[in-house]
């Protein structure tokens, strides 16, 4: 009897949890479409009020973040648009329409920098460091297919090396081995450095007009000023007012926590 009587509780506890989950769900599609019709309307605020509450529901996905830059966008808070279409392309790094927005972002906010006169900095993310530079540089597209290929090439190559009985082919093949085996590394090791790259480190975006920055976290004289927009490298959160960032190898400081979003 009390097996019985615990086995219905479990079923009963199983069936709410799937009714619970399904309710969810349905609530956060519903509240993802009222978000995109209120946009459709051309009423951003109302569809960011939807999709900031998404947020709150810790939704992760590319084309809420998409469609929250583009809210922004519309409202010409170009600092918190560059701030979702990286988030965006966090998640879906080589979707097209999501790099074309971010082009379009990062020229409305250079426009804006000229009609300001102001000195505008944009800083995207590129260490100053020569192999973190050179790591980043290699477009994500070729990295993996090149690796593959002179990975491939390599076995072959050695295979034929193997086989051929003269020794002069065999001069060849080495040379050709050794240079299928050169590649392979080079691509494996700017695959894996731009695996750790994108997993060590965390970029923020400036979402205010200009953000002072300060040599150290209790500064109050700035050293410089950055602009909406501008991406740096977080490197330190652990004070409860300010960031520190880095701007290059040999450029950091600190900014007040309003004036930065991390992605």
């Amino acid at each position: 009897m009390r097996n019985s009587r615990w086995s219905l509780i479990l079923i009963l506890s199983l069936g709410l949890a799937l009714v619970s989950s399904d309710l969810w769900a349905e609530s956060a599609q519903e509240r993802f479409d009222a978000g995109n019709l209120a946009y459709q309307k051309g009423k951003y605020r109302e569809a960011l009020r939807h999709y900031r509450k998404l947020e709150e529901w810790n939704v992760e996905h590319p084309a809420l973040y998409f469609n929250t830059s583009n809210a922004y966008f519309q409202l010409k808070h170009y600092g918190y648009a560059l701030l979702y279409i990286e988030r965006a392309l966090k998640l879906r790094p080589h979707a097209e329409d999501y790099l074309a927005n971010r082009r379009l972002i990062r020229a409305k906010l250079a426009e804006r920098s000229e009609k300001l006169k102001r000195r505008f900095r944009l800083v995207y993310g590129q260490d100053a460091g020569f192999l973190a530079s050179l790591i980043s540089g290699v477009p994500s597209k070729i990295v993996v297919p090149s690796f593959l290929l002179a990975y491939v090439l390599f076995f072959l190559l050695l295979a034929l090396a193997v086989a051929r009985p003269s020794e002069k082919k065999r001069w060849v093949l080495r040379i050709a081995v050794g240079l299928s085996l050169l590649t392979t590394l080079g691509f494996g090791g700017v695959y894996l450095g731009r695996r750790y790259l994108e997993h060590s480190r965390r970029y923020g975006i400036i979402v205010t007009a200009h953000a002072d920055v300060y040599p150290n976290s209790m500064s109050r004289d700035r050293a410089y000023e950055l602009y909406e927009g501008a991406k740096v490298q977080i490197v330190d959160t652990a004070h409860p007012k300010r960031i520190k960032v880095r701007l290059s190898e040999d450029s950091e400081g600190w900014v007040d926590r309003a004036n930065l979003k991390g992605i």
